[in-house]
């Protein structure tokens, strides 16, 4: 996961470490502004690109399309614009597109660029980004044979690592984890102290957990170096901070949090009336679900803790940045969910995000650690086969879902789930911030 996330900007990280100048800025003009998927400064009037490109960069992705496209007739020349338009369509999640306008800015670049000179900054940076979105279209083949291709110039030790973590990232959501880890430990320097780059010592541990427990054919030999490798690791995070314990260490930690894996409402009076809400709201739920779904309103997941070739995740997220969203924040497309997002907010408990997630019969979630544990999750079972085939592991701890029943847990901890079932598992999952937030240290992370 977190080399999913590293992955997310690494074409920016490259773009400066490659280029020398940046784009000339203009002053804000916060008169003109666009809100929720319908954009006020759909004007005609022409626009400096300049003031087209800082303007974008403040909205949200479907805002900087709409801004981006009223001034396409003005700009549709200038590698600059379609650069931008193809950044807006990624964070849109609109990977076809954001390829089709990477592809564009680089072959208009290409007519400017000397025959001598193929491989300037500006160009490797253009095929980085078309690279990522090819990860994210589930494409990685091809992602792998552009990256090598890029690979294969003589590039600065700083470039060069961040576009073999790239192809590590596409290895690894593609399943092949072995090779994933020999990319990735190609950028680490000899004898690196994991607690002077958390980040990067956090990817490396997640790589060797996820060899370690999902290779068969491996020597025992390897297998242990490997381990006491990750132990090693977990150790020294902990050591350094701000983690507390080697199984809990997401991107973003607070000290001074008490929580466990799975938490039991009656000791949370808080969001205590979440739980009956979401029962109530039930069928409903289940019913928009059916709509979406039948709508191809649902998206596949990108994060690349989806084991490769098993299964599939489908997922809506009702207050995502990506979807078309009301003056609250909220999908238009799913009035229930955001209507009992409401609800649960007008209870006192203070809600984060909320959507739906459905896994095809035989989907792995891989262990993954989430973002932070600033947050709780709930979980209601919208659709669940009978039995126990569908469940959810946080640390040492396993429960199955139930039609209708909720489960209520820390996913800051190491978690994994299983569809083990013959049908599709569907959960409205509801995300809140944890109660005692107010009272803990400053965020820490990496």
């Amino acid at each position: 996961q977190v080399l999913v996330v590293m992955a997310a900007w690494s074409s920016a990280v490259l773009f400066l470490l490659l280029c020398q100048s940046a784009r000339p800025q203009q002053a804000h003009d916060s008169s003109k502004t666009c809100v929720r998927g319908s954009c006020d400064t759909a004007e005609n009037s022409v626009l400096l690109l300049s003031t087209v490109l800082e303007r974008a960069e403040r909205l949200d992705p479907l805002d900087a399309v709409v801004l981006l496209l009223n001034q396409r007739g003005t700009h549709e020349s200038e590698p600059d614009f379609w650069e931008a338009l193809g950044d807006a369509y990624a964070r849109a999640r609109k990977y076809k597109l954001a390829l089709f306008a990477h592809e564009s800015a680089l072959n208009l670049t290409l007519k400017s660029v000397s025959s001598s000179s193929p491989h300037t900054s500006q160009l490797v940076a253009l095929r980085a980004a078309m690279a990522e979105d090819l990860i994210r279209d589930f494409r990685y083949d091809e992602a792998i044979a552009l990256l090598q291709s890029l690979l294969s110039i003589n590039l600065s030790p700083g470039p060069r690592n961040v576009l073999l973590r790239m192809e590590a990232s596409a290895l690894e959501c593609k399943g092949e984890d072995v090779l994933a880890l020999q990319r990735f430990e190609m950028t680490l320097p000899r004898g690196m102290d994991p607690a002077s780059d958390p980040s990067t010592a956090r990817a490396h541990l997640d790589l060797l957990q996820r060899i370690t427990t999902t290779t068969e054919s491996m020597p025992a030999s390897v297998r242990d170096a490997m381990q006491r490798r990750a132990k090693e690791i977990a150790t020294a995070l902990v050591a350094k901070g701000p983690w507390e314990r080697p199984h809990q260490l997401p991107r973003f930690y607070h000290r001074g949090l008490p929580s466990s894996e799975f938490l039991d409402p009656s000791q949370h009076p808080q969001c205590q009336n979440a739980i009956q809400l979401l029962s109530a709201w039930m069928a409903q739920l289940a019913a928009e679900y059916e709509r979406l779904r039948d709508d191809l309103l649902l998206t596949a997941e990108d994060e690349c803790i989806h084991r490769a070739g098993r299964g599939g995740w489908l997922r809506y997220e009702a207050t995502a940045n990506w979807v078309v969203r009301d003056r609250d924040g909220c999908s238009i497309d799913s009035p229930v969910a955001c209507a009992l997002l409401s609800a649960v907010r007008a209870s006192g408990c203070p809600v984060v995000r909320g959507g739906y997630s459905a896994l095809a019969p035989h989907t792995w979630l891989q262990a993954h650690h989430g973002l932070t544990n600033a947050q709780w999750k709930y979980h209601l079972g919208l659709v669940v086969p009978p039995g126990s085939c569908a469940t959810l592991r946080v640390g040492q701890h396993t429960r199955a879902w139930q039609q209708g029943g909720v489960l209520f847990f820390d996913d800051s901890f190491e978690h994994e789930v299983f569809n083990n079932c013959t049908q599709t598992r569907v959960v409205f999952q509801l995300v809140v911030a944890h109660p005692a937030l107010a009272h803990a240290d400053q965020p820490a992370g990496h």
